[in-house]
């Protein structure tokens, strides 16, 4: 769905700004466009979180069978309450911490 001008000045005056808004429909088309483009038997596709946490993205993606790259663990905490399971998460991060490590690990997801 294209959002015109007047309908996105009329939610921004609703709303308030700064106004952030997203085509689920566009997300979901994009990421099954990239996924048919890829033939691999066996591909998944990593959404890294760090780009955009919004849960709402994260939830639509969840319900398509997406996979997360997180980078802390508070993203594996809120990639869990989005419905993710700790198969479809990977963890990337600079300067590891043995804490972390073990608490990533705990959690069942796989250490990039």
């Amino acid at each position: 769905m294209t959002l015109s001008s007047d309908t996105l000045a009329d939610l921004a005056q609703k709303q308030g700004t700064p106004l952030y808004v997203y085509d689920g429909d566009l997300i979901v088309h994009r990421y099954k466009e990239l996924h048919d483009f890829i033939q691999w038997p066996k591909l998944k596709i990593y959404y890294a979180m760090k780009a955009n946490y919004n849960f709402a993205i994260l939830k639509l993606l969840e319900k398509n069978n997406a996979f997360l790259d997180t980078v802390s663990p508070a993203e594996i905490v809120l990639a869990k309450k989005a419905g993710y399971t700790g198969d479809r998460l990977l963890y990337t991060a600079n300067n590891l911490t043995e804490a972390e490590m073990h608490q990533v690990k705990k959690e069942g997801v796989l250490l990039n």
